[in-house]
């Protein structure tokens, strides 16, 4: 009987709802994404900490504290900074993003192989979810120079009766642009509403996501125009593509609902009882992707204009998942905070995917179906080891990952971490079919790439110094060259990485600062040898000590190298040997403050530029603006 309960629950999630009575978050856990599964990025316990906790609905028996960040890097508003590690962008606030510091992504399944607007998206697998007792909000707003240039967040929370609590997560950039060509207007909207029985016994998270991109993009400087007079103004630079007709269009929208059956619901807060449950993720969404250029020029598409009369794509993707899991876990008697946290978890299930894909003009069916694992253990807060793993079976049979984290606190001698992944995955749609107004541009029998990373990192909290190496070797990357057209490399590619991380502090004066190196094997994969960040600032209270200041500046630096240029056609990053990327100070001076909940920041951007009128390229052929003024507020409220 309770068998029959149970399988009622996983098959028929949309049933059960209808019994129902009327920040900045730190990623999940390895199940979910590769940047997201390492224990690098499990937050700590701050010291201005608020009391509550957030967790994901995938594994909501696993606590994090909600972290008051005070000021640090408040000022650092934009996504390509907030990131562990800094991207190149083309240009404005909500264009596209390129890594500057290569990491393994996570792969499985259908791939359409769109990545340049990641960092502008709410992920369903990262949506939060809090643990609170009273309503939360968090605001932020910032705006350059123009009005049409505008950045807004808000992050809700709060409970209702019948053991109900919702959770919402908004995003909206409102870009005109500083040159010709570049408004961009990206929104991004996530809602969750979250129950519990009364006994504990069943646990549901209905979710929905929608985001929605939209860039004109103006292809970059044309060089051969360019002259002193036409530098006097950022609006009279020469671009490549001067009508703005071209238009990038993205949208992702869809709804889920995860659930969880617990066969013994531990009501004892004292005793921890090991736990078993059924899970289950139903997930329906639909992307569509879509660039038109109805006027283009053949000396800038070159071998991509196969139309003379107007260029576009349009790709659908409508995708049905199903994930089905058995897990069983164990809560830590007493982990030195408030939050849940697992001494284990283990967990096996199959997940499935059905795409019905438009291409235009064909149509196809795509099914992927992937045995899943995982096994956490931590029995404190000094050891905690996290693996994941899937196979591909039936169609995509030989696609696999594996990886694991390992963390040990030796206390005063150091911490430790190792993160291991090996990987083999197909290409994306994009890399081996493409087609551009209704012609196939591209179809190409790529092998399947093959990628092992190694990273070691060793760490003294207390005197603020980390130091970290990694190794990649990949075989069969795949990349777009100097035409835009994919390509595959038969040998094998390695990269060599070394982070140095240290802080100072004298005083009221602070002075972070990180060292990246950087080595490939291979002149396909093209990234800075060489890339440090630093701040230095002054912190302390004024006012009769109410009001916390920091004053200081941001600096920037790479070696020269030849970056990637962008092709908005085909949305991807591609090799280019026309313009390298010079050394150029990018230096930000900011004023940060706080009182109470309240923040302001006040920030004047690339201020070498006072000083110099060469362009400065974070990717090649698209110049950052010339220096601006921003400011922005942050707001806290717990009611």
């Amino acid at each position: 009987m309770k068998i029959f309960k149970v399988a009622c629950f996983l098959l028929f999630p949309f049933w059960v709802i209808a019994q129902f009575p009327s920040l900045q978050t730190t990623p999940a856990q390895d199940s979910v994404d590769a940047e997201q599964d390492s224990l690098l990025r499990v937050p700590d316990l701050g010291l201005d900490t608020i009391n509550f906790h957030y967790f994901y609905p995938h594994n909501p028996e696993e606590e994090y504290p909600y972290i008051d960040t005070f000021l640090n890097n408040f000022q650092d508003y934009h996504p390509a900074r907030q990131a562990d590690f800094d991207y190149a962008n083309t240009v404005n606030l909500g264009s596209s993003n390129n890594p500057l510091f290569y990491q393994p992504r996570f792969h499985q399944g259908l791939e359409v192989g769109f990545h340049q607007y990641d960092l502008y998206n709410i992920d369903l697998k990262t949506f939060p979810y809090y643990r609170l007792r009273k309503s939360f909000t968090n605001l932020m707003f910032t705006q350059g120079s123009q009005q049409q240039d505008t950045y807004f967040k808000a992050q809700f929370s709060r409970n209702f009766a019948n053991r109900i609590n919702l959770s919402i997560d908004y995003k909206r950039i409102n870009h005109l642009g500083k040159f010709t060509n570049q408004k961009a207007e990206d929104t991004a909207l996530g809602i969750g509403l979250w129950y519990r029985s009364p006994n504990n016994r069943y646990e549901g998270f209905l979710t929905y996501i929608s985001n929605a991109i939209f860039m004109q993009d103006n292809g970059g400087v044309d060089l051969d125009a360019v002259n002193d007079a036409n530098l006097e103004e950022p609006f009279s630079v020469p671009f490549n593509i001067e009508d703005g007709d071209a238009m990038t269009d993205q949208t992702s929208r869809g709804v889920s609902y995860q659930h969880h059956y617990r066969l013994n619901p531990d009501r004892d807060s004292v005793i921890r009882k090991r736990a078993f449950a059924f899970s289950h993720l139903i997930n329906f969404h639909i992307d569509k992707y879509k660039f038109s250029d109805v006027t283009p020029d053949s000396n800038y598409y070159e071998a991509l204009q196969i139309d003379n009369r107007g260029l576009r794509y349009f790709i659908r993707d409508r995708v049905l998942e199903n994930t089905f899991t058995l897990n069983t876990y164990k809560l830590q008697n007493n982990n030195g905070s408030r939050s849940k946290k697992q001494r284990d978890f283990f967990e096996v299930g199959l997940h499935h995917e059905l795409h019905d894909l438009r291409l235009e003009p064909i149509d196809t069916f795509v099914q992927n179906l992937y045995l899943n694992g995982r096994w956490n253990f931590s029995p404190g807060e000094r050891l905690r080891l996290n693996t994941y793993a899937h196979l591909g079976l039936a169609g995509n049979a030989g696609d696999y990952r594996l990886s694991g984290d390992l963390f040990f606190d030796f206390k005063k001698v150091g911490q430790l971490k190792l993160k291991v992944i090996n990987q083999l995955f197909a290409p994306s749609l994009v890399q081996y079919r493409f087609y551009v107004a209704q012609e196939e541009s591209w179809n190409r029998d790529f092998n399947k790439t093959f990628e092992t990373s190694l990273a070691l990192t060793y760490a003294l909290p207390k005197q603020r110094f980390e130091v970290s190496g990694q190794y990649h070797l990949l075989t069969n990357y795949i990349y777009f060259d100097s035409l835009a057209q994919p390509q595959q490399i038969g040998a094998a590619m390695n990269v060599g990485q070394l982070i140095l991380k240290k802080d100072f502090h004298l005083w009221k004066f602070h002075l972070k600062n990180t060292f990246i190196l950087q080595e490939v094997s291979q002149s396909e994969l093209r990234l800075p040898t060489f890339y440090s960040s630093h701040s230095l600032y002054y912190q302390g209270k004024i006012f009769k000590r109410v009001l916390d200041v920091q004053l200081g500046f941001d600096f920037h630096f790479n070696n020269p190298y030849s970056g990637d240029t962008y092709q908005p056609l085909i949305g991807q990053f591609h090799n280019q040997n026309d313009i390298r990327i010079e050394t150029y100070p990018d230096i930000d001076v900011f004023l940060n403050f706080k009182v109470n909940w309240f923040r302001f920041f006040l920030k004047m951007e690339n201020a070498y530029n006072f000083f110099s009128k060469d362009f400065y390229y974070q990717t090649a052929g698209y110049p950052m603006p010339f220096h601006t003024l921003r400011f922005g507020v942050s707001w806290q409220f717990i009611d």
